[in-house]
């Protein structure tokens, strides 16, 4: 998922258009998107890029496709649902050795060497057994012709956008790495790969297995020693072919994850995103592909005949789908999200893995890879790696992932440093600054390198809502509440689609009508006279009432320089009320303190929804995201809750779909029903800087230069 949003901001808002039109209400928003992408008339102009070369082409193509054409559209058609059976159970040991057959992965003499023909353009493409051709690129390394004998590891990344021809994850494409040959795919009907596109099919990793093991390991100049390598799509992708258990892989490295698309995505604690997945699935993906590959239409008759195959798959997300995906707004084992999340198969990840993740990330979010990292096999070694930033701030940690990768699929673990080939290792990040655009200038700041996230020995403490909107670890004996109005859709957003950090300007009058505090909100602060890091996802339980039967709650964590007023946003969490039931037994818990068995990360099942009593009190527990920040002497935490606004300033592709009505919500603070945060603070705090970064530093966090007011 990768971001071209000045080309693309206007297509932003004919969407935000489309989906926010007035006197509309949420299906009545998502029918007219819905009818924009079926008609394509958002990707007539997005792909006329391509060229009208391929539409030519396409139709002559389409018109007169051969016998050999029917026959891989029949057989993709087919082959993109099946799924092997698994075969004997996952081992429960972790062996650096040579690659063997695991729980999926499937051993034999019918294993044998996919059939290829390379064109002149340099477009190789292996025919899988179900007769379609997937389209690679393989990148050989510098003195590879002269290197006579001599045995590579490879890298394999495999995407939906450019794939072989521009993939998305580029580090070793245009910067060859001495050490791997690197080969890159186009997903089943994309690019020039044949067959039927279908989005995040299990299908899709299972021809990454066939490839890494019939294919690349089988070649020449092969070791047998293979790495998985990739970010955004080709991260997602790349973790669900691990899944299948190739028996030649021998370590993946990716980020900027999807792992539960409800709740990472889709439906944000229980609260719909209408925005970046509908735009992302319906213009940003085809058109990437289009412009990556249209070129090759003319001069490759294979990728001529493959893209024909896709009959238009690649090009529109059925309109039933996302109707389907909106429409179902509860988490069922039968919903599209959760047959195509790879969260339900980590159990099978049995080679080492590095998770990249920031805690930023406008596009896929902030959520995946911490809850992937806490859900791994144990006996799997893993690295994680956590930055501020946005989507594009991984490059950040190309260094970092490049080491881990030499160490597991060269050296097999062995003589590199101790945290490269640790059992479990993390590298915290979170004073990371710079511009984010060119990522060049950027810079990772300090780290400290633990064993697990959230850190060990961390110093949780609970602090109170008090009335008088103060943050507090002694709750009192005093009883009150904070009310504010929840409008339809809450005030605080952006258009700058998220990308950077920056000073968000209180010159004109759209910001300050924007970030200037309203009755719509309602803020606790809590000032430091130390410097103080917080690191971690954190719990929020509200005590709450509503005048409406149903509410969302849109929680910002801020950083306010108490001398000029200035407010850092850092993190985010929300919760649509009546799906507030937590399941005790899948939330995460303090492991030792005072608060230890207390809930640090509340588990929302998100199914059968339960109103709100109108006047009468409930508990939300709402998640904030994993984050971490250092609060400087003289700055304060504040903590904000207001509706979900039509794209928040940390993600501003995100449109939430909120139906709720305008409602008075009051946070309370009183006997039996203390309104309360569990914060994550680091003792003995890390190396930081030596001052607070000033306003629209940090990478990822935007600044509002407008006063933070007071509440009245």
């Amino acid at each position: 998922m990768r971001s071209k949003a000045p080309a693309l901001f206007c297509a932003l808002a004919m969407v935000t258009g489309a989906l926010l039109g007035a006197g509309t209400g949420f299906s009545g928003r998502l029918a007219t998107a819905t009818t924009l992408s079926a008609t394509r008339g958002l990707h007539g102009n997005a792909i006329a890029g391509a060229g009208k070369t391929l539409g030519k082409h396409l139709d002559e193509t389409l018109l007169n496709r051969g016998s050999i054409g029917r026959m891989a559209s029949t057989t993709a058609a087919k082959g993109s649902s099946a799924k092997e059976a698994p075969g004997t159970e996952a081992r429960a040991t972790f062996d650096t050795g040579e690659p063997s057959c695991g729980r999926i992965a499937t051993c034999g003499s019918r294993r044998q060497t996919l059939p290829s023909t390379t064109m002149p353009d340099g477009i190789t493409y292996v025919t899988l057994p179900d007769g379609v051709r997937i389209a690679l690129r393989v990148v050989y390394p510098p003195g590879f012709a002269n290197a006579k004998g001599r045995k590579w590891p490879a890298l394999f990344n495999m995407d939906g956008y450019g794939g072989a021809n521009d993939p998305n994850d580029d580090e070793f494409k245009y910067q060859s790495s001495a050490d791997y040959v690197v080969v890159y795919a186009s997903i089943r009907g994309t690019g020039c790969s044949g067959g039927h596109f279908k989005l995040f099919s299990w299908q899709s990793a299972i021809d990454g297995r066939e490839i890494i093991d019939r294919w690349i390991a089988r070649q020449s100049w092969s070791n047998g020693r293979v790495g998985i390598f990739g970010h955004s799509y080709s991260g997602i992708t790349g973790l669900f072919v691990a899944e299948t258990q190739p028996r030649h892989l021998v370590a993946t490295a990716v980020s900027g994850l999807v792992g539960d698309l409800y709740r990472d995505l889709l439906y944000m604690s229980g609260v719909p995103n209408i925005g970046f997945p509908v735009l992302w699935a319906q213009l940003l993906r085809p058109e990437e592909e289009m412009s990556a590959n249209g070129s090759y239409v003319a001069k490759d008759s294979i990728c001529r005949a493959d893209m024909a195959q896709h009959d238009g798959t690649d090009l529109v997300v059925p309109p039933k789908t996302l109707l389907n995906i909106y429409t179902n707004h509860e988490d069922i084992p039968t919903s599209w999200a959760a047959r195509r999340s790879p969260i339900d198969r980590l159990g099978d990840i049995n080679r080492p893995i590095w998770i990249g993740q920031q805690y930023e990330d406008e596009q896929t979010g902030p959520r995946a890879g911490v809850w992937i990292w806490q859900h791994l096999p144990t006996f799997v070694p893993a690295r994680l790696v956590l930055t501020n930033g946005v989507h594009t701030t991984n490059h950040l940690l190309n260094g970092d992932r490049l080491a881990w990768l030499n160490c597991w699929v060269i050296q097999a673990g062995k003589g590199c440093r101790g945290h490269l080939a640790a059992r479990r290792s993390v590298e915290l990040a979170y004073e990371a600054t710079g511009p984010d655009t060119p990522w060049q200038e950027d810079s990772l700041g300090p780290t400290l390198r633990t064993t697990d996230f959230p850190v060990p020995g961390t110093d949780w403490q609970r602090f109170y809502l008090l009335a008088n909107h103060t943050l507090s670890s002694d709750p009192g004996s005093s009883s009150g509440k904070v009310t504010y109005l929840s409008t339809t859709a809450g005030r605080e957003s952006t258009g700058d689609l998220a990308l950077g950090n920056g000073a968000l300007s209180g010159d004109s009058a759209l910001s300050d009508a924007l970030f200037t505090q309203g009755p719509d909100e309602a803020r606790w602060t809590m000032a430091f006279s130390r410097k103080t890091v917080v690191a971690g996802p954190a719990d929020l339980t509200l005590w709450a009432t509503s005048t409406a039967a149903n509410t969302d709650f849109f929680v910002s964590v801020m950083d306010e320089d108490l001398k000029t007023g200035q407010l850092t946003d850092i993190e985010q969490g929300l919760l649509r009320a009546s799906f507030r039931a937590v399941s005790t037994t899948e939330s995460e818990r303090v492991q030792s303190g005072p608060f230890k068995g207390q809930i640090y990360w509340p588990y929302h099942p998100f199914v059968s929804p339960k109103p709100i009593t109108p006047g009468r009190p409930f508990e939300a527990q709402v998640l904030i995201y994993p984050f971490a920040h250092v609060f400087y002497p003289g700055h304060a935490l504040v903590l904000q809750v207001q509706a979900p606004p039509v794209s928040d300033p940390l993600s501003a592709w995100y449109l939430f779909g909120t139906d709720q009505p305008p409602a008075l919500n009051s946070i309370l603070d009183s006997p039996g029903h203390r309104s309360s945060v569990l914060l994550p603070i680091l003792d003995p705090t890390p190396t930081t800087l030596a001052r607070a970064p000033g306003c629209g530093d940090l990478v990822g966090e935007p600044c509002s230069t407008v006063s933070a007011g007071k509440d009245a």
